[in-house]
């Protein structure tokens, strides 16, 4: 019988560029289509929102979503983001609540489960009211890889 477990510890620290989406578009990331290539042990997921000058409220919340696209997990920030402002967020599971703001500070980090999380697993940005001119930027990802070990018993 073959048996799969994944590396204890994780490996290195890797951290990855997104390309950033068309102005007015919220960003996605998916872990690799492939169970060879490992789960996730997510670390951090970053990016800079740039809200143009139109006015609206904008509010911001990362949706995790499994491999069939069933939403298994989302957090948001209820405090409005407005226009004009660069805010740079950030998704880890180094806290455990909501911390930072959008009037002084201008960043925000909001609690992510660390995972694992298997192939094809997406993260992605909703922002609610995005206008056309808003910009996800500087999108990264940093994880741990849990690689696969097979062996027969």
């Amino acid at each position: 019988m073959s048996v799969l477990e994944f590396s204890v510890p994780p490996g290195p620290l890797v951290s990855q560029p997104v390309p950033a989406p068309a102005a007015g578009a919220d960003f996605t990331i998916t872990t690799p289509d492939s169970l060879a290539q490992g789960m996730w042990q997510v670390v951090s997921i970053r990016a800079r929102l740039v809200t143009s000058a139109t006015v609206a409220n904008r509010f911001v919340a990362l949706a995790v979503k499994d491999e069939v696209a069933n939403e298994v997990y989302r957090v948001g920030f209820d405090t409005a983001i407005t226009a004009g402002l660069t805010v740079i967020v950030t998704f880890t599971p180094a806290v455990s609540t909501v911390v930072g703001g959008v009037t002084n500070v201008k960043t925000l980090t909001f609690p992510v489960p660390a995972g694992p999380y298997p192939s094809r697993t997406a993260f992605s940005s909703v922002t609610t009211n995005i206008d056309t001119g808003d910009q996800w930027s500087q999108v990264s990802v940093s994880y741990q890889r849990l690689t696969p070990n097979y062996f027969q018993e």
